[in-house]
């Protein structure tokens, strides 16, 4: 089979698409040690998604597997198949050494530390409950502002490529210049369309939460109630106070 990055025929490695250790520190800092999809509330998982992608050379160097999902699925436009696929052409290059930067493509990294301003409607989201207790990233396409971005959200570590920016797109001190550096000591601000996708995803966990059985919020409520000061020390109570304190501002 072929290689996603190199191209080359090779026996491909089964790796995680996201990080391992990123699943060991989100097992540690749950209530009951324990993950659970948002899809499944009531079913626990103990690793995180693998794919048979990447040659043992290539393994640590990258990975974008939604065009293969949307080109199998149909599900996306000509055109805009076509910039994502040109954005990843451009990336594989500048990671295979063959060009020195990424053109109009732009990494940055944003911190979801204790967020001080937000409007009511982002307040009442929850975001560091949502951004700190979860895992997850793909690419997402604003259709109303003709942008593209492929975002990872590890444990509130947020990870963006914009592929294609919005006109009236902002971010502060949050880009990571093609030598590698970034500053995380400056304050962060940010204006971007990606920011309706974490109204999507705030109430998709809402629904989720609804469907978890009387069961399970039992089984969380008495390992909380086992070791009520490890809870009270923990990142996941810490995150529930940062939401109260944001919607009190």
């Amino acid at each position: 089979m072929k290689c996603a990055l190199c191209r080359k025929d090779a026996i491909l490695e089964l790796s995680h698409i996201i990080p391992k250790f990123v699943y060991r520190s989100m097992k540690k800092n749950s209530p009951t040690g324990n993950m659970r999809l948002m899809s499944e509330p009531n079913r626990k998982i103990q690793d995180g998604d693998k794919q048979n992608m990447l040659c043992g050379e290539c393994e640590d160097f990258f990975n974008h597997c939604d065009i293969i999902g949307y080109v199998s699925d149909q599900n996306i436009d000509p055109f805009r198949l076509d910039v994502l696929i040109q954005a990843e052409k451009v990336m594989r290059a500048f990671l295979l050494g063959e060009r020195q930067d990424l053109g109009e493509i732009e990494n940055h990294v944003f911190f979801f530390n204790p967020i001080e301003t937000a409007s009511d409607e982002m307040a009442d989201l929850n975001l560091h409950t949502i951004f700190g207790s979860s895992i997850f990233g793909y690419t997402f396409i604003s259709y109303d502002y003709d942008s593209y971005y492929v975002f990872l959200n590890l444990q509130g570590l947020v990870l963006v490529t914009i592929i294609k920016a919005a006109e009236q797109e902002s971010w502060k001190n949050t880009l990571v210049h093609n030598e590698g550096s970034f500053d995380p000591n400056k304050p962060q601000y940010i204006t971007t369309p990606l920011f309706s996708e974490i109204e999507y995803l705030a109430q998709e966990r809402k629904q989720s939460m609804e469907q978890m059985s009387d069961k399970q919020r039992e089984k969380i409520l008495e390992a909380i109630k086992r070791d009520p000061e490890k809870f009270k020390n923990s990142k996941a109570f810490q995150r529930m106070l940062n939401d109260q304190l944001l919607r009190n501002q």
